[in-house]
């Protein structure tokens, strides 16, 4: 049975959010005694893309360059009487702060420019346990994440250090429930907002993907949960860059199942490209790439349905004495008259369960065994492009889409295969705007939506239980059910059932815009910011699994024997919905989120 639960909320929370996705270069600059030193020039050159940043030192020589892309950086130094000094292949990452201290020294006859590259030092200006990769790193994790079941680069982000893997493919952090982490993508959240688990197939290409960041302990307030992980996009660059790619896995290679007669067919295509350069150099660049998978691959089924013997009544292999419920004598020689044997039960093996293929009688393990095709078939790309409008404003745009739809066969036949098309689309526009070099305001807006669908039923079509359900001769369902797959559940003890779940449409949608303001002073940075967001989900609610097609249970309470019980015709507790106007498959949730922020930090 399932009820219509509609809810619009208005949320409007005071916690600390407004998540960005920039990083920051920090430091201190001396002369060689040690003292500081005063507004020195600083200018921080991203190696990539030719943009650059410049701002001072201040009174006590500390200075910062905040919002900046990931990426490698050459920063200078320049002081007056004093030689310039470069330091080369800053690694700049999301949400970090990079430390680059600097002595600069004395001017003299030469003039040299001093040039290192920086020494990766322990970070203390975060106290949080972060784990950073690039997508090359990723991908050479000797993991397939590709050419499998899915080519989501989620399934790899389960072999980073403290990040684990729940019995429904959930990601923990550290030990912490799934539901505990925050996830986005370019600073848009890629969480479901039904489960608030991670939405998997939201994620760009791997070749789409410039750096994966997962925070598991002693997070900044500002993402409001105890983990995160943080995905950056990648952007063209000055040099064009191009890539082609293909995966294959064959189950000719792979070794037989214990239950199957033969190692089951599967053959799958990972393949695609991406490409990305400059449009102007030094100012605009494009990136753009596309990934297919076609995965094709046959389940091993094994079921267990009743004999051939005992559909026509003879339990003669059966040990135990069978009694016949009307007497309570036990039927001779285990064998049910056929004048016994409901109409109703016989309909139902006829439509649902199929012939036995294992030959004998025995029920301890599975007697009809075949292998089924399924497989999947994904289709995903991802553009962006990124402008530097002058020395103070930049602004890039990324928007990705992915459909994908996975077919499995059931363990019936007559169920035909469960579909579950997932279409996913996201969208990112962000613009940066130095104010002034110590004043840097950040806005970006968005959009996460992702439907999914599950439906069942033989040769693409849906299930029809209503029919099934006339057809076998059940009475007291209600006359004009929801539309979509479903089926009553059959559930005789020791054999496979037909609980399913109803065919239904799930969604998470989440509308985005965010602001912030960074402000640096001397040793101090402030943080304010803004997160609205705009929450939508719709999803099936259940009370149990056969819905409105009723639940039949059949245990042996009546003769001693469940396969008995099921010919007879007698159920044990079966349960019915209540017809009413207001049965239907959806539950939707509307809400607005604002949060709000304000960070003090010392550096």
């Amino acid at each position: 049975m399932l009820h219509k639960l509609a809810v619009s909320t208005l949320l409007f929370t005071a916690v600390l959010a407004a998540q960005s996705t920039f990083g920051e270069i920090r430091g201190t600059l001396t002369d060689p005694s040690g003292a500081s030193l005063a507004t020195a020039s600083v200018k921080a050159r991203n190696v990539a893309t030719g943009e650059s940043r410049s701002t001072k030192s201040d009174s006590v020589g500390n200075y910062g360059v905040v919002n900046l892309d990931a990426g490698i950086y050459d920063v200078e130094f320049e002081a007056p009487g004093f030689r310039k000094a470069v330091t080369q292949k800053v690694v700049v990452r999301a949400r970090e702060i990079a430390r680059v201290d600097a002595r600069l020294e004395v001017l003299g006859t030469s003039t040299e420019v001093q040039v290192t590259e920086a020494r990766q030092v322990i970070n203390t200006e975060q106290a949080s346990v972060i784990d950073s990769k690039t997508s090359e790193q990723i991908q050479a994790i000797p993991v397939n994440f590709r050419a499998g079941g899915t080519n989501s680069i989620a399934s790899a982000l389960s072999f980073v250090p403290g990040v684990q893997t729940d019995g429904g493919g959930s990601l923990s952090l550290a030990g912490n429930l799934p539901y505990m982490l925050t996830a986005s993508i370019d600073g848009i959240s890629s969480i479901n907002v039904r489960s608030n688990g991670l939405l998997t197939e939201m994620f760009p290409s791997a070749d789409g993907v410039d750096e994966i960041k997962i925070s598991t302990t002693s997070v900044n307030a500002e993402y409001a949960q105890v983990g995160d992980i943080t995905t950056t996009s990648r952007g063209g660059t000055n040099k064009m860059h191009g890539s082609l790619f293909w995966y294959h896995q064959n189950g000719s290679f792979d070794a037989r199942d214990f239950f199957a007669v033969r190692a089951p067919f599967k053959v799958s295509n990972d393949f695609g490209g991406a490409i990305g350069g400059p449009v102007i150099k030094n100012r605009t660049f494009f990136f753009f790439d596309y990934e297919g998978l076609r995965y094709r691959a046959q389940s091993i089924i094994n079921a267990t349905v009743l004999p051939t013997s005992y559909r026509s009544g003879d339990l003669s292999s059966v040990v135990a004495p069978i009694r016949d419920p009307q007497t309570n004598v036990p039927f001779p020689g285990n064998i049910i008259p056929a004048s016994r044997i409901s109409p109703v039960s016989t309909n139902i093996m006829s439509a649902l369960f199929p012939l036995q293929n294992v030959v004998g009688n025995a029920i301890n393990s599975p007697n009809y065994r075949v292998q089924l095709p399924g497989g999947n078939t994904n289709n995903q790309w991802d553009v962006r492009g990124d402008h530097t409008i002058n020395s103070k404003q930049s602004i890039f745009a990324r928007f990705s889409w992915k459909n994908v739809t996975r077919e499995t066969p059931d363990t019936l036949p007559a169920f035909g295969t469960a579909r579950t098309p997932e279409f996913s689309r996201a969208l990112t526009v962000a613009h940066n705007y130095v104010i002034r070099p110590n004043l840097v305001n950040e806005i970006r807006g968005g959009y996460a939506n992702r439907p999914r669908s599950v439906n069942f039923g033989p040769n693409g079509t849906s299930f029809d239980g209503p029919a099934l359900i006339k057809s076998v001769g059940i009475l007291g369902i209600r006359s004009d059910p929801p539309k979509g797959a479903q089926t009553p559940d059959f559930g005789i003890t020791g054999f496979s059932g037909t609980g399913r779940s109803r065919g239904f449409t799930q969604l998470s949608r989440t509308i985005q815009a965010t602001d912030n303001l960074t402000w640096t002073k001397g040793k101090h940075s402030l943080k304010f910011g803004a997160d609205v967001r705009l929450l939508r989900t719709q999803d099936n609610i259940s009370f149990f699994s056969g819905d409105d097609m009723g639940e039949y249970r059949w245990n042996g309470l009546f003769s001693g024997n469940a396969s008995t019980d099921f010919l007879l015709g007698l159920p044990q507790e079966p349960e019915q919905p209540t017809p009413a106007p207001t049965l239907m498959a959806a539950h939707g949730t509307k809400g607005i989120t604002l949060r709000m922020t304000s960070v003090f930090q010392t550096g």
